[in-house]
């Protein structure tokens, strides 16, 4: 992980439901002092299991579309691309939490 400082820079707590979910801009965008965004981000889930993508198409569990993360497992974004084209729904019953730090 590509950590400038030992602390994050921002974070935040989302919630995961049916409807597709993107990282919030003002979190990870360039801060005025430094002019460089978030380089990468750390995220862990709670509550239940979600459908990701990194690419900025829209997750799916009808067509099976995107990468299938389980709760109790952290993910790891590296890169302003890939953090700005997360987007997520959940993959079960349950809505899920996921809490982002960005570094």
């Amino acid at each position: 992980m590509n950590t400038r400082s030992a602390m994050p820079n921002k974070s935040e707590t989302l919630t995961i439901s049916s409807s597709v979910v993107q990282l919030s801009e003002s979190k990870f965008q360039p801060i005025p002092e430094s002019m460089i965004g978030a380089l990468s981000a750390l995220i862990t889930i709670e509550g239940g299991d979600i459908r990701y993508t990194v690419d900025g198409s829209d997750p799916d569990n009808g067509t099976k579309h995107g990468h299938v993360w389980f709760v109790g497992t952290p993910l790891t974004l590296e890169g302003q691309s890939l953090i700005k084209n997360f987007k997520a729904i959940k993959a079960g019953a349950n809505d899920a939490s996921i809490f982002v730090s960005y570094f």
